[in-house]
């Protein structure tokens, strides 16, 4: 359903948009941009330093230190998890604010730099391409000495975003894309399941209490492998639908009262004093997993703050799809557009790191601005 509402806000119009001036990607307009190759250096030096910084902060641990953990087959993951732990890092204070703010740093220039070479005039070349391999190592270090796969994952939203946009008229370019795209995908899925196995975590028919593996299914005789890794998946990223499912059923549209209260912000926490991402744990077994953003907001503010947002994301990734003089930072503001709209039936992307939380903040503060400077702009012009 928030999918139908972004679509609304997409192709809601507020002006009449100039169909002579349409493009088909939202990198039609190519900029050129000087890549001075001792800037890129020096900047893929700082993102790297930030990166091991980082996670030494979270982890205890150096470069080296993964590595050997990782060659005598010992738990990153749960490495991470017990430094973390034993050094309260999971309370917020003011030593942790540097480290965020590095966090972030690394983020943002891996982002940025992706989409502002997609939007050069200048084709890729081996200074660019190493720049781009350093400042991607530089973001997904941090994820791999945590032994977690968040970052993996940002940076595949990130691929499939910018080829996702890419000019779609070349049927030979849409074919290597999709090769791309594809090849993106088996390699991040090689990643997550490895990251699983590294964690200790060793396969089971067991899913949560209401969710089991079938091993009599078709599947899961004649391509084991494939169901154990479908298995593995399911977890993560379907299981917020069997959640949404839940809650639609159960909870929601059970009677006509909680129909009405789930159409309200506050509906059900006024009257009945629940949460729904607590209630749900009456139906199903949630365990550890990913409350879908799509239900924190329902839980929150009802059907109507899901309308709300999505209709706002459509509505904002039109206006700057549609804009003739797009800059990076238009460009990160879709890209959070994307990341939140797969997010919502989900999990947590946007909102689950302080350095992603920083980033939302940071891009919004700097599109106010620029939009302020274009206005004071115009209004001297017309004086």
């Amino acid at each position: 359903m928030g999918y139908l509402f972004y679509y609304l806000g997409w192709k809601i119009k507020l002006y009449d948009y100039n169909t002579s001036q349409k493009r088909d990607n939202v990198f039609s307009e190519k900029k050129s941009y000087d890549c001075n190759g001792f800037f890129l250096l020096i900047v893929a030096l700082i993102t790297m330093f930030f990166s091991i910084i980082v996670a030494q902060y979270y982890t205890g641990q150096t470069p080296f230190d993964v590595l050997s953990n990782f060659q005598n087959g010992i738990s990153i993951y749960y490495e991470y998890q017990r430094y973390f732990s034993n050094n309260n890092l999971d309370v917020f204070s003011l030593s942790k604010i540097p480290y965020i703010g590095m966090m972030f740093f690394c983020k943002f220039i891996m982002i940025f730099s992706y989409v502002t070479f997609a939007q050069s005039k200048k084709r890729m070349n081996l200074r660019i391409f190493l720049y781009l391999f350093a400042v991607s190592i530089a973001h997904l270090y941090i994820g791999v000495a945590r032994g977690t796969s968040f970052e993996i994952f940002e940076w595949i939203i990130l691929l499939f975003f910018i080829l996702l946009s890419l000019n779609r008229t070349s049927t030979k370019k849409m074919f290597v894309r999709l090769i791309a795209l594809f090849s993106i995908s088996m390699i991040a899925i090689y990643i997550f399941s490895n990251n699983i196995s590294a964690r200790g975590m060793k396969f089971s028919i067991y899913i949560s209490r209401d969710v089991f593996y079938d091993d009599s299914s078709f599947i899961s005789i004649h391509f084991p492998g494939l169901s154990i890794i479908i298995s593995k998946l399911f977890g993560y990223f379907a299981f917020g639908f069997y959640y949404t499912s839940t809650v639609v059923s159960e909870i929601w549209i059970k009677d006509l009262t909680s129909l009405i209260k789930g159409l309200l912000p506050f509906g059900f926490t006024l009257f009945d004093n629940i949460e729904v991402t607590e209630e749900i744990n009456s139906y199903i077994d949630t365990e550890a997993k990913w409350d879908p953003d799509s239900m924190v907001i329902f839980s929150n503010y009802g059907l109507l703050g899901i309308f709300v947002l999505a209709l706002l994301l459509g509505k904002l990734s039109r206006l700057i799809s549609d804009k003739t003089d797009k800059n990076a930072f238009d460009l990160i503001v879709l890209y959070i557009c994307f990341m939140q709209m797969i997010s919502l039936p989900i999990g947590n992307f946007v909102t689950t790191s302080s350095a992603t939380k920083l980033l939302v903040m940071f891009v919004i503060l700097m599109s106010i601005w620029k939009s302020w400077k274009r206005f004071s702009f115009t209004k001297k012009i017309d004086d």
